[in-house]
């Protein structure tokens, strides 16, 4: 866990490759259709953090992944304010956090940022709300509210911003459509892992009908899937230099719709065309 004084945090990006040839030298035209705010050069979770006039933050993660998301945060932070502690939990067992919370609440952070998927989200939001800390200090995440965990956290995750490159109610019609028969078939909303993977089936879908269906031309599969020729449910998108996804990141916040359910909602957009700061160090010869 780290706090911090007056201080935004860097982001960055976290790889997920689409295994598109079906058949093996998978890294012949492997390319990512997910970009994360792990990275330390990048600067999104800065962006998020100026767009919410980023306070003091006091941090928790778990994981790998977790330790390289709070740890690019700790170097933002670190840059314009003072880091104040860090606690490095273990994910996914650990769902007790009240010491934790008590050492936040006496650093006397302005904010917390937090990542914990799953039910460890569920839990740290619960107890962050029992101990009343919700209504003294700012809490900002990443991977802790979703389509999958707000249904357990409710009202704890209203007024709980997040950033992500995709929210349920962007307005293309992709991404319409790609809402409605989700919830049509499944009654609930779809989660962002599910709005990517609807993403790559749609990618690897274009590339092989670029070849027309010819799954030894792999040269022209990656080739195809530079060029990106699908209706993405995040609207526009394509692929740098480096076949890492240029796109827009969000803020989020969840709310509480009429009929009782609980939604993730865009607040505002936080960048648009976003790309790493690693691009020009990647020729991908």
């Amino acid at each position: 866990m780290f706090g911090r004084h007056k201080k935004n945090a860097d982001g960055g990006d976290e790889r997920i490759s689409v295994d598109a040839t079906l058949e093996g030298d998978i890294a012949q035209v492997e390319q990512s259709v997910a970009r994360y705010l792990g990275d330390p050069s990048h600067e999104s979770r800065q962006l998020l953090l100026e767009a919410l006039e980023a306070l003091d933050a006091q941090t928790e993660q778990s994981d790998a992944f977790g330790e390289s998301v709070i740890g690019s945060g700790a170097l933002g932070y670190a840059s314009k304010g003072e880091v104040l502690g860090e606690e490095y939990t273990v994910w996914p067992s650990q769902l007790d956090f009240s010491a934790e919370l008590s050492k936040a609440r006496a650093s006397k952070a302005e904010s917390i940022f937090v990542f914990y998927p799953g039910a460890a989200g569920v839990q740290f939001l619960n107890q962050y709300v029992q101990a009343g800390l919700k209504q003294q200090i700012p809490l900002y995440t990443a991977f802790t509210i979703d389509e999958l965990s707000l249904p357990l956290q409710k009202d704890n995750a209203i007024g709980v911003p997040g950033a992500q490159e995709w929210v349920n109610d962007l307005p293309n019609e992709a991404n319409k459509k790609f809402v409605a028969d989700y919830r049509e078939k499944y009654k609930a909303s779809p989660s962002f892992y599910g709005a990517q993977t609807y993403d790559a089936v749609g990618l690897i879908d274009s590339a092989i009908t670029a070849v027309k269906g010819d799954l030894a031309d792999k040269e022209g599969l990656r080739k195809a899937m530079e060029k990106a020729d699908f209706k993405s449910v995040r609207g526009n998108f394509k692929f740098g230099n480096n076949h890492i996804p240029i796109q827009n990141f969000y803020l989020q916040d969840a709310e509480k719709g009429a009929d009782g359910g609980y939604a993730l909602h865009t607040v505002a957009l936080i960048v648009k065309d976003d790309q790493d700061k690693f691009h020009d160090q990647c020729p991908m010869k």
